[in-house]
């Protein structure tokens, strides 16, 4: 990894977090969210990509857990 190169870890809760339609986030959403997310600062980044789940979801309870890792080098 070179300096300001990302890692991002998470569960798979978050691609198959689902709206009520019963209809999953998925892996293109997420890979959009994550892209749209890397602009911003390093701070924002979780909180922008959990608000997009969130939208999604419209806040529905979920089955599964909903967790993200990010990690900078410094």
């Amino acid at each position: 990894m070179k300096s300001g190169d990302e890692i991002i870890l998470f569960t798979d809760g978050i691609k198959e977090a689902m709206n009520k339609l019963h209809d999953e986030y998925g892996n293109t959403r997420f890979l959009a969210s994550v892209r749209n997310a890397v602009h911003k600062d390093f701070d924002k980044q979780i909180p922008s990509i959990l608000a997009d789940i969130g939208h999604f979801t419209e806040n529905s309870e979920q089955s599964d857990d909903i967790t993200i890792v990010m990690i900078r080098k410094k």
